[in-house]
């Protein structure tokens, strides 16, 4: 498959784990909704919970500094413990990585990413 785009990294090692970095969108979209998202993740195998979010938090540092402010991790089976109809992000915050929650009710854009683990 194509890179999801050619400047920035599709695949990285952080703490050990491999990451390939997926798109959501397919041809000309601009949006999907966050059912669509959860279901394309399912389908890549990138479904990925809290064990990958804490753990890509946990060794942020070997995040490649090209995806900083430029892509949005989506955690898709990683919904906030007051809200099931939600998933977990993690996105670059001036100085480093955070995680955040996001709904499902809501539109997702091309700079969000799912992850496909490679590697344990």
């Amino acid at each position: 498959s194509a890179p999801v785009d050619p400047v920035l990294p599709n695949e990285f090692i952080v703490g050990g784990r491999t990451y390939e970095v997926l798109p959501i969108l397919r041809g000309k979209e601009k949006r999907v909704r966050g059912n669509t998202m959860v279901d394309r993740a399912k389908d890549m195998d990138a479904h990925l919970g809290q064990d990958d979010g804490e753990h890509l938090i946990t060794h942020q540092a070997d995040i490649p500094v090209e995806l900083q402010g430029k892509v949005v991790f989506v955690f898709t089976n990683w919904p906030r413990p007051d809200r099931p109809e939600s998933v977990t992000i993690v996105c670059w915050s001036g100085d480093h990585w955070v995680q955040y929650g996001g709904s499902l009710g809501s539109d997702w854009y091309g700079r969000y990413r799912v992850l496909r683990r490679k590697s344990k």
